[in-house]
């Protein structure tokens, strides 16, 4: 019979399944971490590298290279690269380097052997989103058709396939900066004449220069504080006027710095990258979307209690109501405001004022 008492019979026991079992979790967990990162999956290198640019225009060639040096300043070491959805790689090394893009790419054995050669043969596309919220940059693989490579002699000769940049997601970043360059400065004069057609229609209330027979009218208007009411509308409309017009003037000098949009898009570089990603820009523009709407609503409930100056306000309504259609209508926008089922919100039109009572004989 052992000496030792009879609490600690069992401790080095106890001591000793511990120790297993946390090692056994360290092992477990060091197995499933390899897994996603691929530590246990045989890899091939694989290099890739755009085309020769020869453009007969010497602009287009420059800004063409700008385009490359500033993209592979984008592709940071570890972006993923994507075969049929998956990821089976990561970016070891970006460059530019003899006037193209180069990129260093760690694929997966299974994915590199799914690689074809030839005229028709295997591709990497740079997928860059034109702002953050789009997703991230990746290296997106097409496999192609033709004969598989040789990746029994990629030592001595490196297997290498061609880049396709994501040129058409720059011009579109392009088209959307001149088209809010080229609309925001009009929606911003319509708005100021909204507020200065108000301010008539206030002095009109004010000097009561309405019908004689709508006399009996006029107490209850006063009764209602009808002024003081578009009185306050006059205040939120000048202050979207306001929000506007700064947009319009930030929007003026992204136009001319257009150029320069590159694959820093996706981090918020440069005038075009802040502006896509600004995020102040989508609370202005949802707000302004939502105070035009408000504005709609509370009009047309006061501007049948005016018959004189009812026509007037039915003009004004219409003016606020293509407003707002073009903010939900305009795709960038559509992220920040409630687009709703998509289709045209029709205005109920001018309102016509009552018929004059016809005085009995």
């Amino acid at each position: 019979m052992t000496a030792q008492p009879f609490k600690f019979r069992h401790l080095d026991a106890i001591v000793g399944a511990f120790v297993l079992g946390a090692v056994g979790v360290a092992v477990i967990a060091l197995i499933l971490v390899g897994s996603v990162r691929q530590w246990f999956t045989g890899k091939e290198k694989l290099y890739a590298q755009t085309a020769i640019i020869a453009h007969k225009d010497p602009q287009q060639t420059k800004e063409d290279l700008e385009f490359y040096e500033e993209l592979s300043q984008s592709l940071q070491v570890g972006t993923p690269v994507e075969l049929s959805g998956r990821t089976v790689g990561s970016v070891l090394q970006s460059s530019f380097a003899d006037n193209r893009l180069k990129l260093h790419l760690n694929i997966e054995q299974d994915a590199a052997h799914a690689l074809r050669q030839g005229p028709d043969g295997a591709r990497a596309l740079v997928k860059v989103p034109i702002a953050p919220f789009m997703g991230q940059t990746r290296i997106l693989l097409k496999p192609g058709r033709g004969e598989e490579f040789a990746w029994k002699d990629s030592k001595e000769s490196p297997i290498e396939i061609p880049i396709e940049p994501p040129r058409d997601s720059t011009k579109m970043a392009q088209a959307v900066l001149r088209d809010l360059e080229s609309n925001l400065g009009p929606m911003m004069s319509s708005i100021t004449g909204l507020v200065q057609e108000s301010r008539d229609l206030v002095k009109e209330i004010r000097a009561q220069q309405l019908p004689q027979q709508a006399g009996e009218l006029i107490a209850g208007l006063r009764e209602r504080q009808v002024p003081q009411r578009l009185d306050a509308l006059l205040a939120r409309v000048e202050a979207m006027s306001v929000t506007v017009a700064a947009i319009a003037a930030t929007s003026q000098g992204i136009a001319d710095d257009a150029k320069k949009l590159t694959g820093g898009l996706v981090d918020g570089k440069g005038i075009a990258g802040k502006a896509l990603s600004d995020e102040q820009l989508g609370t202005d523009l949802a707000r302004l979307a939502s105070d035009l709407q408000a504005i709609t609503a509370e009009l047309r409930k006061a501007a049948p209690t005016l018959p004189g100056l009812s026509e007037g306000a039915g003009t004004l309504l219409d003016e606020v109501q293509r407003l707002v259609d073009g903010l939900n209508r305009h795709w960038l926008m559509r992220s920040y405001t409630n687009p709703g089922s998509g289709e045209r919100i029709m205005p109920s039109g001018v309102i016509e004022p009552p018929p004059a009572v016809e005085a009995k004989p």
